[in-house]
């Protein structure tokens, strides 16, 4: 999956991207951390909807969280 940096006055330290079941009701889901403004994420189950949740870090602290709900439709990879 690709994203787009956020506007910002100050410089984007990095991104915490959060992939867990939409099913999971107060679930663990997969955290990642990263520099870079796409992810792949692998090992999806087939027919099965994710909440992703994205937020992006500066200087002063984590911006609003983004969520998303996806679907995999033959368990392919997000990219």
């Amino acid at each position: 999956m690709q994203w787009r940096p956020p506007f910002s006055d100050l410089p984007i330290l990095g991104y915490t991207v959060t992939v867990e079941v939409s099913s999971s009701v107060g679930g663990r889901g997969r955290e990642v951390t990263t520099n870079s403004t796409s992810l792949i994420v692998k090992n999806l189950t087939i027919g099965t909807a994710y909440n992703i949740n994205l937020k992006a870090k500066s200087a002063v602290g984590f911006g609003a969280e983004v969520q998303k709900v996806v679907n995999t439709l033959d368990g392919e990879e997000l990219v």
